[in-house]
């Protein structure tokens, strides 16, 4: 039987878990990938576990939908998880050391310098980028190199202890192993932007619905990630105080919400469960669409502000908020550089499956146990090498040993006589070769 390598990863959504799971096969694309939403408002918030044995049985439950869907009688044992989250953000933290007289940088001292700055961090999740100075000079591979200082600044992701810890209570509770736990926002700014971008200073713009999450780069380092508790799920609230219910809001939103405002626009909006009015004016709609997306690119805007002249790149923008028509535009005329819209290339890739995409795409350990066919045991069994039989020797049923046979001897008869020393020879040749029992002698 082929060994099957199949991903499965976890994305703790603002009010959803998100699971998907794909065949890979080297290094191309994952193939077979199949997708599992569960509704987890209840226990999991902006991608922190609040209730655990809750979303120990949502998570259960959509595992088992998983594995339905991958291979009927096949069990899920371990995943690749995400860690979101509006706790998270990056800070930047400095570690010097004097080498005088000059010294050499090594690996171990790298690496000793790396641990101080991790014992230094409360809750640091990973290091996410790295950069030196030796003797005031930057340098991107120090080792090997001398030097009377070098000093390493470091940019660390961090968050609250709740955001890995509730996860692992999740995995224990349910018995499922952890294979990977990796930094939502970073995987997923792997996938989506390029090192010539990151190179040249770029910045990309999750618009979730929970939270607005932003990752600027430049010379190919990690310059800041923040998380705004801000999102797309707030315009459905805004939408709601005009009597919507939440599915009705949600709906609207989706298919007519835009963040620009014509005043002289009549047009109306069918509407369902608005009571005795059934339709709502589209710029009445409109207007709760755009204060809302207004307020949140003007916190984009705070954040970015004293990074903008480094983004030559511009900013990628992605995730649900991104769709809203007129965002993209009203992005760029706010932070005055070029804004494009992005997305996870994958013909399975939706936005609400794009994050569990990239995480599956970063994992490499197979998760999930296959359950084994019967012809695919024979053909195992048939591939085996046959070792022949031994030979054995057949046994007399008095048990007796089998003697060794005897070599005609040729005795010196033979050589005295040369006429009647071979009939002489013949003769006491076969007194020799008598193999019949020898009568034992009574006394």
């Amino acid at each position: 039987m082929a060994d099957r390598n199949s991903i499965v990863a976890i994305d703790f959504g603002t009010s959803h878990l998100v699971g998907v799971a794909g065949e890979r096969d080297g290094v191309g694309a994952p193939s077979h990938v199949v997708c599992e939403i569960e509704r987890a408002e209840e226990c999991v918030r902006r991608g922190c576990v609040w209730d655990v044995a809750q979303a120990s049985s949502k998570l259960n439950m959509l595992l088992k939908k998983l594995a339905n869907r991958i291979e009927s009688g096949c069990a899920i044992r371990r995943v690749y998880v995400g860690v979101g989250g509006h706790s998270l953000r990056s800070i930047e933290h400095k570690v010097s050391k004097d080498m005088r007289p000059r010294g050499i940088v090594s690996n171990e001292l790298l690496r000793s310098m790396e641990q101080e700055c991790k014992r230094s961090i409360s809750n640091c999740l990973v290091i996410a980028s790295r950069s030196y100075a030796l003797d005031g000079r930057k340098c991107a591979n120090p080792e090997g190199e001398s030097c009377d200082r070098i000093e390493a600044r470091y940019t660390a992701i961090v968050g609250k202890p709740l955001l890995c810890d509730n996860i692992n209570k999740v995995l224990q509770h349910i018995g499922v192993e952890k294979a990977g736990l990796f930094v939502s926002p970073l995987i997923l700014a792997e996938q989506l932007l390029g090192a010539q971008d990151k190179r040249a200073g770029c910045a990309l713009l999750e618009m979730g619905a929970g939270v607005t999450t932003l990752v600027v780069y430049k010379e190919n380092q990690l310059k800041r990630l923040v998380v705004l508790p801000l999102g797309a799920q707030l315009i459905t609230k805004d939408l709601m105080s005009l009597d919507l219910p939440q599915k009705e809001a949600e709906r609207l939103k989706r298919n007519f919400g835009m963040v620009e405002i014509d005043p002289d626009d009549a047009t109306m909006v069918p509407v369902d469960g608005l009571g005795d009015k059934q339709d709502l004016r589209l710029y009445d709609l409109s207007l709760a669409v755009r204060s809302r997306a207004e307020e949140i690119v003007e916190n984009v805007y705070a954040q970015l502000e004293d990074l903008l002249d480094d983004l030559g790149a511009g900013v990628y923008v992605t995730g649900g908020g991104a769709e809203l028509e007129g965002m993209v535009a009203m992005l760029s005329k706010r932070l005055r550089v070029p804004v494009k819209k992005t997305s996870l290339s994958h013909p399975d890739a939706t936005v609400e499956n794009q994050l569990a995409m990239a995480l599956m795409m970063k994992g490499r350990s197979n998760c999930v146990l296959f359950p084994v066919h019967e012809e695919e045991v024979e053909q195992e069994t048939a591939e085996q090498p046959q070792t022949p039989p031994k030979e054995e020797t057949p046994v007399s049923d008095n048990k007796e040993k089998p003697r060794a046979s005897k070599e005609p001897r040729r005795g010196g008869f033979g050589n005295l006589f040369q006429g009647w020393g071979d009939k002489i020879g013949k003769i006491m040749d076969e007194s020799f070769n008598d193999d019949s029992e020898v009568p034992t002698a009574k006394n």
